[in-house]
């Protein structure tokens, strides 16, 4: 009878409550069938997992393996600094590696809520051998950062960019679920062995042409802004004794540099940049090495905070422990504070600022530099 009455009334509706009703039972035996296809592929890797067991030691040596290549191990870690301490960790590359060399891990990430304001991701990964699930949860402001006539300002993201904010902040959500999913010892152990390989490496490179090393080394840093003087300034000696100790360094930084992790002020003294101290070494310095080229030289620049303008610093197997209402980015150096108006002079602009409209910002220097690659030098 029911069914009777529910045609009835769709002959006196007409054919549209019709069609509707045919889209609909469509649409739910194609959800059903995607239902059952998904726990089927579940069901298959549990039982390929099963069948395949992973042997430990081989995959540690994998692992290690993977590590003493010197072009993977340049990506292995992350480094920033923090107050006068330097943060190092492995990288999202290394995580997915080692989770491909683990094997029987199943990963990735989802965007879990969104609003106009923020964003949470989660990050997720699972052993399909012991059935054990690691998550890890990420949220963030709906802004990116840019410098504009030299300060910083955070505006609402277009679509590439919040494709993008989306994107970075979903890997390393990601990362730290795969991370706490190893075993400890694994990572350090890898760690160790990337860390030698790059000073192997580097020690090759400055016995068989140290020059042209060196050269590379400074072309590189000028694609993000940093010029031989203030790299040299920072060794404390002239680029011709740099070690390769220092050069594995240098390699990190202009990692992180290139990627945004990091300002070029984090790293060097900036001409003319305020709050950094005393410049007048790293002037003394250019004009040695001016007088040395016969009065040639790269010119010391003089614009403070050109460098690269994203700045995605998460700390590793950390929370977020910034103000709700702080517009950053999760990892960002120190709290954003408004300047008081008994403080400032009127005049005087704002540090930062938000600004309400959509606008197409041109590319950053760190998009600029992601072109060299990690293969510069």
């Amino acid at each position: 009878m029911a069914q009777e009455k529910t045609q009835d009334r769709a002959r006196d509706a007409g054919f549209a409550v019709e069609a509707d009703t045919e889209n609909t039972a469509l649409a739910r035996t194609a959800g059903a069938q995607m239902a059952g296809r998904e726990m089927a592929e579940i069901q298959a890797a549990y039982v390929m997992a099963m069948r395949n067991p992973r042997n430990e030691g081989d995959c540690y040596g994998k692992i290690v393996r993977a590590c003493e290549r010197p072009t993977f191990a340049e990506g292995v870690r992350y480094v920033f600094p923090r107050g006068q301490t330097q943060v190092e960790g492995p990288s999202v590359k290394f995580a997915r590696e080692s989770a491909r060399c683990w094997g029987n891990i199943q990963y990735g990430y989802r965007v879990t809520d969104a609003t106009d304001e923020r964003t949470t991701v989660e990050g997720w990964a699972v052993d399909l051998e012991t059935n054990a699930r690691v998550v890890a949860s990420l949220t963030f402001k709906n802004l990116v950062q840019r410098k504009r006539s030299g300060q910083t300002v955070w505006i609402l993201p277009d679509e590439r960019d919040y494709r993008e904010l989306v994107a970075k902040n979903g890997a390393v959500a990601e990362r730290n679920a795969i991370l706490k999913m190893l075993p400890p010892d694994v990572i350090e152990d890898a760690l160790r062995v990337a860390r030698e390989t790059l000073v192997k490496a580097a020690k090759g490179e400055i016995k068989q042409d140290k020059p042209a090393t060196i050269r590379r080394l400074v072309a590189a840093f000028r694609d993000v802004g940093v010029t031989g003087e203030m790299i040299e300034a920072k060794l404390a000696h002239a680029l011709d004794l740099i070690t390769e100790e220092e050069l594995a360094d240098l390699r990190g930084i202009f990692a992180a540099l290139r990627d945004g992790q990091a300002k070029r002020e984090d790293y060097f003294e900036l001409p003319g940049h305020d709050g950094r101290g005393d410049t007048r070494d790293l002037k003394d310095l250019t004009a040695r090495m001016q007088a040395q080229r016969g009065g040639v030289g790269v010119p010391v620049e003089t614009t403070a905070g050109s460098g690269p303008a994203k700045d995605d610093r998460i700390p590793e197997f950390e929370e977020d422990s910034r103000p709700f209402d702080d517009p950053r980015p999760q990892g960002a150096a120190a709290p954003l504070a408004k300047p008081a108006a008994t403080t400032r002079p009127e005049s005087a602009a704002p540090t930062h600022k938000i600004e309400p409209e959509r606008p197409w910002p041109d590319p950053p220097a760190a998009a600029k530099a992601k072109q060299s690659g990690f293969g510069r030098f």
